[in-house]
């Protein structure tokens, strides 16, 4: 399997450079890798759940364990229904890069 390629080296370069990194699961790294490259970017349980194939019981644990970490802020949509997830644009300085 091939490691994809990420900002200044591969995701496994940023594993063993972040002590935050070494604390989550793949499925947190995939969305943060995500956001790294968006900074600003909105993520939603139901997206990131059809993007990784998992629940959106499960995408809704990642998102929530990001935010408990401070790596991701969650805001209510409009009609508050719905979590949105954000993308602070000072995430590599939260992952200590």
């Amino acid at each position: 399997m091939r490691i994809p390629r990420f900002i200044g080296g591969s995701v496994k370069d940023w594993i063993d450079k972040s002590p935050v990194a070494k604390k989550l699961q793949f499925g947190h790294l995939q969305i943060l890798k995500e956001a790294l490259k968006n900074p600003g970017s909105e993520f939603t349980a139901k997206q990131v759940a059809h993007d990784f194939d998992v629940t959106d019981n499960t995408a809704r644990s990642y998102l929530n364990k990001l935010v408990t970490q401070d790596l991701l802020i969650a805001a209510q949509s409009k009609n508050g229904k719905t979590t949105i997830y954000l993308a602070p644009a000072n995430l590599r300085a939260r992952l200590k890069l």
